[in-house]
């Protein structure tokens, strides 16, 4: 049973753990044995008091040269525990952060979606460093001293057994303790960690929302659930504090009867001349040091119980599957085909039912349809951010299609290049986000993609072109200009086929000429799936899909192109209809 949760502390890097703890309780032996020089002097000096010889000048400076050598060879012994320790560890640690986020991007976005922005950060910042903490210091360092202690009590045992099981009586009763705090400490532990990343959570919801706050009074302890958080947070802080307390406070006075024990126990040998006097101060001596050790391991054993938490948080993530498929023979045409396909975000709530279409190379597609129909998230399965509940979808032609289940995730979305309505922008240069899409563009072939999607002009008037910071998310721009950048970082990937979510519904008539025009650059020779609003925006594509919502889910009630819509005058034309006549108002 791993009582010390050494798997969760150390992400499964046991060779790390095993090396660290080596030099640690290596380096603690060392330290420990400075007490038998201290017994040397101290026989030495007390010699003349019980009959003894005195010792020579020579002999004392001979301890002293001792204890020099001493000092040095302890010195020596930190410099593989420092490194195993310190070293290795914040090395494990950065990488380990790296390893992590790198495995979020390949987990399926409803995984991710399933899980709060700010308990993922948490987990990659927090979680990491409480790891750190434990790996460099209180791990190594509670398994070293369980080996010093072991390894003593074998000494002791050997020199005068009935002395060491005195010091050690109380053990067994600390022990016990220990396992009931492990398990009592367990749920304590979750509970508060849940408390922490939820506290986490309202105040990045408080930052983001500071306006709307601001703009009805909420501000501070207004806030309700600000301020219901911090309490509970405060409630858990005390109830872990104060559950604990006793069982550590019985646990270190176990550990210091010992030393009591030993004292009684002691005298009647002394007494009746089965111990020498030196012999006597060196077992209290002794007994004095090996109790910092055994208090370190208990405290620390406490402890960790919680850090463990952190542990499983990290591995939750790690072991969470990432998208499967491992074909990277991926098919040179671009046709997408889907069959039969149905998806829930739950598994009894359908939003989409029996889809079945066929989206032919370089032609344009758009999807309409009523709020909440399913738009976007039939864009998503095309991009494979989900996994359908059931049916397939394929790409290429018939012949060579593949179900794009199959394929490896990295080489089957390198085949597309994605504008969403919520543009995201990283903090950094314009440059620095454009070449998310390629690394070693050239600052012409990013000048040249910027004119083409109409966004040269605003880059070119910020304070330093394209090397302009801009603030996280891109706050400092307008959602035009936003746009029009995603589309620059399309238009410089260059992938066959584009996604184009809603991307004009709450822009201006400037605005959406300048993202047209833009939109017709990065349309040329191409894939393209529109998801649009504006329904006189898609009149020219080659194909009109309209998805209507059924309690079983939406499905495809009429496709066809803008005027074999109208002629129909099913859903789409009474739609278009009621949108000319909205803007004629």
């Amino acid at each position: 049973m791993d009582l010390l949760h050494i798997r969760d502390l150390t992400l499964n890097n046991f060779k790390r753990f095993y090396t660290s703890v080596f030099w640690s309780a290596l380096s603690d032996l060392v330290a420990f044995c400075g007490i038998f020089i201290v017994l040397l002097f101290v026989d030495v000096i007390l010699q003349p008091f019980f009959g003894g010889y005195e010792a020579s000048l020579g002999e004392l400076l001979g301890i002293c040269a001792l204890g020099l050598v001493y000092m040095v060879i302890y010195f020596f012994a930190q410099i593989p525990a420092y490194k195993a320790n310190y070293e290795s560890t914040y090395k494990f640690s950065a990488q380990g952060r790296l390893e992590l986020a790198e495995h979020l991007r390949k987990l399926p976005l409803g995984f991710l979606q399933s899980r709060n922005a700010a308990s993922l950060s948490h987990s990659i910042m927090n979680d990491f460093a409480r790891l750190e903490g434990v790996n460099s210091h209180m791990l190594p360092q509670t398994c070293a001293s369980l080996v010093v202690v072991c390894i003593v009590f074998v000494g002791l045992c050997v020199w005068h057994w009935q002395m060491a099981l005195a010091f050690f009586a109380c053990v067994p009763l600390a022990l016990a303790i220990l396992l009931l705090v492990r398990y009592i400490a367990d749920g304590l532990s979750t509970s508060h960690m849940r408390s922490v990343v939820c506290a986490s959570n309202v105040i990045n919801e408080y930052i983001d929302g500071i306006s709307t706050i601001r703009a009805n009074l909420m501000g501070g302890a207004k806030f309700a659930r600000l301020e219901s958080v911090f309490d509970t947070l405060r409630r858990e802080s005390i109830r872990i504090e104060v559950s604990l307390m006793p069982f550590a406070l019985s646990i270190l006075s176990c550990m210091g009867a010992g030393i009591g024990i030993m004292v009684m126990v002691g005298r009647g040998f002394l007494l009746d001349g089965e111990l020498s006097v030196i012999e006597y101060i060196a077992f209290l001596l002794l007994g004095s040091k090996a109790f910092v050790p055994l208090m370190t391991f208990c405290v620390n054993f406490i402890e960790l119980q919680y850090f463990a938490k952190s542990g499983q948080n990290i591995l939750s993530l790690l072991q969470a599957p990432v998208i499967s498929g491992q074909d990277k023979d991926i098919p040179t045409s671009n046709d997408i085909r889907l069959e039969h396909v149905s998806f829930g975000y739950k598994a009894k709530q359908m939003v989409l039912h029996d889809i079945s279409l066929h989206i032919k190379e370089k032609s344009s597609v758009a999807i309409v349809g009523d709020s909440g129909s399913g738009k976007s998230t039939l864009v998503k399965l095309i991009a494979r951010f989900y996994e359908p509940s059931s049916g397939k979808i394929y790409i290429g032609k018939k012949g060579e299609s593949k179900d794009i289940s199959t394929l490896d995730y990295e080489s089957f979305i390198a085949k597309f290049s994605m504008v969403f309505q919520d543009v995201y922008l990283f903090g950094g240069s314009v440059e620095s986000n454009l070449k998310f899409a390629k690394e070693n563009a050239s600052k012409e072939a990013i000048e040249e993609v910027l004119k083409k999607a109409n966004a040269l002009e605003f880059v070119q008037e910020m304070p330093n072109g394209i090397n302009t910071n801009m603030s996280e998310g891109g706050k400092s721009l307008s959602g035009g200009q936003k746009q029009r950048l995603s589309i620059a970082r399309c238009l410089l990937k260059d992938a066959p086929i584009v996604l184009l979510d809603e991307m004009t519904s709450s822009l201006d008539v400037k605005n959406e000429y300048a993202l047209q025009k833009a939109i017709n650059a990065l349309s040329k020779d191409k894939t393209i799936i529109i998801i649009a609003h504006k329904l006189r925006s898609i009149t020219h594509c080659d194909c009109i899909i309209y998805l209507e919502k059924t309690p079983k889910g939406s499905i495809i009630a009429e496709s066809g192109t803008h005027k074999e819509l109208l002629a129909k005058g099913g859903k789409y034309a009474q739609a278009f209809a009621n949108e000319a006549s909205s803007i004629h108002i």
